[in-house]
This record gives C-alpha cells, structure tokens and sequence, in this order.
C-alpha cells in the first residue's frame, strides 16, 4: 500500500460478530489448516452451497443470507424485519458496488481443479432447486 490509510480492497471473514460465532468460525478454520478438508467435511453449515462462483449474490440471496438465522424465531424475526430491511439496503448497496474477487489467470490455469475431485463442494452438489 502508498500509505497505511489507503485501503485498496478487502474481504469479510465472518459477517455475524458476536463472540460465540466468531470462535465457532474460528475454530473451522484452525480445523482445516492443521488437518485439511476430512476435519470439517460434515461441519454443520455445509449441506448447502450458494451459486455465486465468479458473480455476485442474487438480491433473494442476499435477503437468505441476512434474515436465515431468525428462521426458527418467526415472531422474533417479524419484529426486527424493518430493522433487516435497513441492514439489507446497506448490503445490497455494499454487494453491488463491490468488484467479484477473481483469481488470476495464471492461477486459475496453474490449480484448476479436476471435475471428479472428491472435494469439490460447491452448488452443483445441492439438491435440486437450490443450484
């Protein structure tokens, strides 16, 4: 970077900050980086996998992925709905005016990943209707 002000681009991590989530998430990644992908395989969250591989989210996917937490709340979920109608603006505004992160071609081309990989997880392993 030019400066240590400038930030040029950046990621999210996780999205729901509170302390039990964070190691939650945390602890997933530690999982996977000292003993790989059979650790975290059947990891509760993983049944299902968003189609956005090189696009943005849709705006209903958007509106999934913010409001799907309170799902088991229903009168919860109806209160706060203005609330997640706020919240949902911002990352609405946020997702389309932020670039898709693509790796480089070089990259791309040096690791692609052979169809029959048995660790290929992405929306062509949901079941129909959720591709």
């Amino acid at each position: 970077m030019k400066d240590s002000q400038t930030v040029k681009e950046k990621f999210n991590v996780d999205s729901d900050f509170t302390e039990s989530n964070s190691l939650r998430y945390w602890e997933f990644i530690r999982r996977y980086m000292e003993k790989g992908v059979p650790a975290v395989i059947k990891a509760p969250g993983l049944e299902y996998y968003l189609p956005i591989a090189d696009k943005r989210e849709t705006v209903h996917q958007g509106w999934i992925a913010l409001t799907s937490e309170y799902e088991s709340m229903p009168i919860f979920k109806t209160i706060i709905t203005p609330f997640l109608a706020l919240a949902f603006l911002g990352r609405f505004i946020y997702q389309w005016t932020s670039k898709v992160p693509l790796w480089p071609k070089d990259i791309e081309n040096e690791c692609r990943i052979k169809f029959s990989d048995p660790y290929i997880f992405d929306s062509r392993k949901n079941p129909e209707g959720y591709r």
